[in-house]
């Protein structure tokens, strides 16, 4: 063989594999990169119509036209909202809270890589309840506090009083629980419903007012977020006080204003 012939190099196996993971990487990524490039967005931002605050923790909904996909959001502290879709198409969107007027949008074209911003005003209005009639089970209407602070040092209970909740600004009787540890504050058909995380969802908790049992009502009916002086938590049902103890879910205790007085509790207060 001539010199200015050379025979082609041998690839080593490792230098094989390489390769091929290369060029099977770049198949994966050109399979994906048209799904990414048309992936649509949606965002936006919900104000209080007379004030043009932002409201938060409110859920919106995207939805699509012709029963297709449909996905919520919590609005965050700013009011503010985001979606992105990966399916072009007729959307809407649609607000629902108690104490908010509803809102639903005309139906809008969201095509490939468009982006939509939406500034939703809603109006604060009052709603008129369906009487709800609360039965007691012997429990007296007491001064609560000595108790209160009782099981606090002697309990694993979660214990939330009015003084927590000010930078937090809660709106409805179940934002006090947001963010609590082993609670989800379910949401669905106009209704709340509080259940422990770890049952997903099977059972919700045993709640009393002031000592008076809540017979499967959603707590937003009953009570106002300022109606609440404190409330006890216990997800575990095993943690309950016993005279307390569930039917085998966890326990909320909740202590209103009216209960107290001036609905302000601190350690000093000192025992009726």
């Amino acid at each position: 063989m001539s010199e200015g012939r050379r025979r082609p190099r041998k690839i080593p196996d490792r230098e094989h594999s390489v390769t091929h993971r290369t060029v099977a990487l770049a198949v994966v990524l050109a399979i994906l990169a048209p799904q990414v490039a048309l992936a649509q967005r949606v965002e936006g931002v919900l104000m209080e119509k007379a004030s043009s605050r932002p409201i938060a923790e409110v859920r919106v909904t995207l939805l699509q036209e012709g029963g297709g996909d449909s996905a919520s959001v919590l609005t965050d502290a700013d009011g503010e909202f985001r979606f992105v879709s990966k399916v072009p198409g007729m959307y809407r969107l649609r607000v629902r809270k108690i104490g908010l007027s509803p809102v639903e949008t005309h139906a809008f074209w969201l095509g490939p890589l468009s982006e939509r911003t939406a500034v939703l005003r809603l109006e604060m209005i009052g709603v008129a309840l369906d009487t709800v009639r609360i039965t007691a089970r012997g429990l007296p209407i007491t001064d609560w506090t000595k108790d209160f602070f009782e099981r606090q040092r002697t309990t694993h209970g979660i214990f939330l009083t009015r003084s927590e909740m000010v930078t937090r600004q809660p709106i409805q009787a179940t934002d006090w629980l947001f963010g609590v540890r082993g609670v989800t504050v379910q949401v669905g058909a106009g209704r709340s419903r509080v259940v422990p995380t770890r049952g997903g969802g099977r059972c919700a908790f045993d709640v009393f007012i002031d000592n008076a049992p809540l017979a499967d009502t959603d707590l937003n009916m009953v009570l106002r977020s300022d109606d609440i002086a404190a409330m006890e938590v216990y997800p575990s049902a095993a943690d309950a006080p016993l005279r307390y103890r569930p039917r085998g879910c966890g326990v909320l205790l909740v202590w209103t204003r009216s209960g107290r007085g001036d609905g302000e509790v601190t350690p000093s207060d000192p025992p009726r």
